[in-house]
């Protein structure tokens, strides 16, 4: 199906791009508020809802962390954004 061609003379040489974080803001709130809707619709009762506040605290860890070491605060901005959006309630299924 192909074959494999070994150049020992190649090199390879690696640009970052913008591209990546161009949306990084709005990946990051829609990562958080998928974590939000799942933890409240899976945790919501008793010891859940302790653990759930601990993830979503641990996700703004996280986003500070990567912030400061990407130097990018699309990060905690997009975390705040999800934070701050009002929770779409879903109704649960009756399984």
């Amino acid at each position: 199906r192909g074959r494999l061609v070994l150049l020992a003379g190649a090199s390879y040489v690696h640009e970052p791009s913008r591209r990546n974080r161009d949306g990084l803001r709005d990946t990051q709130a829609l990562y958080v508020y998928a974590m939000r809707m799942l933890s409240d619709r899976f945790a919501a009762r008793g010891a859940g809802r302790m653990l759930r506040a601990w993830a979503l605290a641990g996700l703004g860890a996280l986003a500070l962390l990567q912030a400061l070491r990407y130097v990018d605060l699309g990060y905690v901005t997009g975390y705040l954004h999800a934070m701050r959006v009002p929770m779409l309630r879903l109704p649960r299924s009756e399984a």
